[in-house]
């Protein structure tokens, strides 16, 4: 009789120790799946990240800009010495002075803005671009240095404005998902007249960027000469640049923000650019008077932009 009451007692142990763990599996199922752990886990991440290695971190990001400002802005006086067309530097030029705003950037905390990620993706693209480019054009070592620099340092860049200096849990693929249909949706609306000339802007060097990479295709399907191949990447280079900066600005324009600091810096970028292609073309051309158009619209928004803020401070 007792050896029976003991079997049933043991069946009933057994029995609730199954209900325990099943609630507990279901328990744990539930909060995977509301995704707390992750949340939990990446609470845990951030709080073992020290003040001293986010220091360290912001500090190598600004170092790695300020080195890009310095390089890239020797190389641009070197080309347009040599060249004797000051055209032919702006594309280090205007990958210098989009440096110097990253420096702000960073040094501010601001990476994780849509204006930077971008700009951040701007030089990565000038980077690996400028990199090959110089390879075939036999350029001096320290153009691949810095070039090699400028992708390194945009991606570390990007991923701290995607995930935090405590680089926390993001998807770089959706962000530049949401990213790429942000930009198409901006080439979609025309809210103010300012906008729609940012556009005409942004479609202008976008459509050249496009038949530039047309031509190096070219190019390389009829084994064209190595060093043609490398001018006409470097020119790329320089479009990939402005094409970004243009559709920043022309962001910046539809949500009227033009009076920001980084785009009045913008303005004087795009207007230097525009300015010396023009002078290249020759003013008195169409393609000449196109482009000098639009280095003084660029050229008068800094300017009006930069009067403004000065009013209100």
């Amino acid at each position: 009789m007792t050896s029976g009451s003991d079997d049933n007692d043991s069946k009933d142990e057994d029995s609730m120790d199954e209900k325990l763990e099943e609630k507990a599996e279901k328990l744990k199922d539930a909060y995977e799946d509301s995704g707390l752990k992750g949340k939990v886990e990446e609470t845990v991440a951030k709080a073992k990240v020290t003040p001293e290695k986010i220091a360290g971190r912001k500090k190598r990001v600004i170092a790695g800009h300020k080195i890009l400002v310095a390089g890239y802005l020797a190389f641009g006086a070197i080309f347009s010495a040599i060249s004797r067309q000051p055209f032919f530097g702006t594309g280090p030029l205007l990958a210098s002075g989009v440096s110097y705003i990253m420096i702000g950037a960073a040094e501010k905390s601001r990476l994780s803005s849509d204006t930077y990620k971008r700009l951040n993706i701007g030089l990565f693209e000038f980077g690996v671009t400028g990199f090959l480019a110089g390879i075939l054009m036999k350029l001096s070592p320290l153009w691949a240095l810095t070039c090699f620099i400028a992708v390194v340092n945009s991606i570390k860049g990007y991923g701290y404005g995607l995930k935090g200096w405590e680089l926390g849990d993001a998807s770089a693929k959706d962000d530049l998902t949401n990213g790429m249909k942000k930009n198409i949706g901006l080439l979609t609306k025309v809210p103010n007249l300012k906008s729609a000339i940012y556009l005409a802007g942004t479609l202008a060097v976008g459509t050249l960027k496009l038949m530039k990479l047309a031509e190096i295709f070219n190019i390389i399907k009829m084994s064209g000469s190595t060093i043609v191949l490398g001018t006409r990447l470097f020119r790329l280079a320089k479009l990939m640049m402005m094409t970004i900066v243009m559709i920043t600005l022309k962001d910046a324009a539809d949500r009227d923000r033009l009076e920001g600091a980084t785009f009045i810096e913008l303005n004087a970028l795009a207007s230097l650019t525009f300015g010396t292609w023009a002078f290249y073309e020759s003013v008195f051309t169409p393609i000449g008077g196109f482009l000098g158009c639009f280095s003084a619209f660029t050229a008068f928004n800094g300017v009006s932009s930069k009067m403004k803020k000065s009013k209100t401070h």
